[in-house]
């Protein structure tokens, strides 16, 4: 058998042997732990950095540390190639706006909800205390339209008495 030393470690015949090979280490044994189709390579992060990924990395919903990462990574440079093209901005933007109008038109349906049963408790109230014939509701039901109409639905009791007097 032939000993060279090189750069790469002790060759022997032509098998090369690193030297520099942790004791126990298995290279079988870590391409199996390894993610299929990504690579592992050094990251050096300010230790404020690094609190910054331990802080949010679970309030954007990323399993590891390591998503969380390369979402920056593909957040950053989509931000950084708007210059270019000018898509990517418009469509994260988008994509926010989207969820905060959703979340906003799911308060408001529920507000009018609680606000149209409060109306109708109080139509309950009034009609349980008078006695309207049909005509008489279809009259209040056209005349209350004008008014809303007249006010453009900013309707208040006290502009109600000034802008269209009780008859």
């Amino acid at each position: 058998q032939i000993r060279k030393k090189s750069a790469e470690g002790v060759v022997i015949g032509k098998k090369t042997v690193n030297s520099r090979k942790k004791r126990g280490s298995n290279p079988v044994q870590e391409e199996t732990n390894m993610v299929h189709g990504k690579q592992k390579f050094a990251l050096w992060l300010t230790p404020d950095g690094m609190q910054q990924v331990q802080d949010h990395y679970r309030k954007d919903s990323c399993k590891s540390q390591s998503e969380f990462i390369e979402r920056a990574v593909y957040f950053y440079c989509g931000y950084l190639d708007t210059d270019k093209k000018g898509t990517y901005l418009p469509q994260a933007l988008g994509t926010v706006l989207e969820g905060v109008l959703l979340q906003f038109g799911d308060r408001l349906g529920r507000l009018l909800f609680k606000q149209s049963v409060e109306i109708s408790m109080m139509g309950r109230i009034i009609a349980a205390d008078t006695e309207l014939d049909g005509g008489t509701v279809t009259q209040l039901r056209d005349r209350c339209v004008k008014d809303v109409q007249q006010t453009n639905g900013q309707l208040s009791f006290r502009d109600m008495l000034r802008i269209i007097p009780l008859e």
